[in-house]
């Protein structure tokens, strides 16, 4: 099944799904991972990403946390890929 063909929701339905699926996938967020969560569902526009539903995006939201979470004070941002 291609991306094209797959039928995705265009964005999470509210920040509270959003909330949902980051719980899911990660743990219930706490008050810095809720604003997090809150920026990023403001920023979001679903029609930039067609194929990135709520779940993807709470992946990518918490594979975000978890990088700046190991991180130590004053490290430098590192960029990784894969």
């Amino acid at each position: 099944m291609s991306a094209a063909s797959r039928i995705v929701p265009a964005v999470p339905a509210d920040l509270g799904a959003l909330e949902a699926a980051y719980a899911r996938i990660a743990a219930p967020p706490g008050a810095p991972e809720k604003a997090l969560l809150a920026q990023a569902f403001d920023d979001y526009a679903a029609d930039e990403t067609p194929e990135l539903g709520g779940d993807d995006l709470a992946v990518l939201l918490a594979g975000a946390w978890r990088g700046a979470q190991a991180r130590k004070a004053g490290e430098p941002a590192r960029i990784t890929v894969g």
